[in-house]
């Protein structure tokens, strides 16, 4: 069983840079449980919201 990260998730949904990393760590956990914690839904809809403001935002 492992824990799996917001940050991996957005990694690997994304295409952030890290998705490499984050795709070879997945695929190292095949074959076992993964689990997420109830809070992970909140910090991924935050954080693509985030970056979905970063994108729009005109630059200073």
């Amino acid at each position: 069983m492992f824990y799996i990260d917001t940050s991996v998730l957005i990694a690997l949904l994304v295409g952030d840079k890290p998705v490499d990393k984050a795709d070879e760590w997945m695929r190292r956990q095949s074959g076992t449980t993964s689990h997420i914690g109830q809070w992970t839904f909140t910090e991924f809809s935050s954080a693509l919201s985030a970056k979905s403001r970063a994108e729009n935002t005109p630059p200073s």
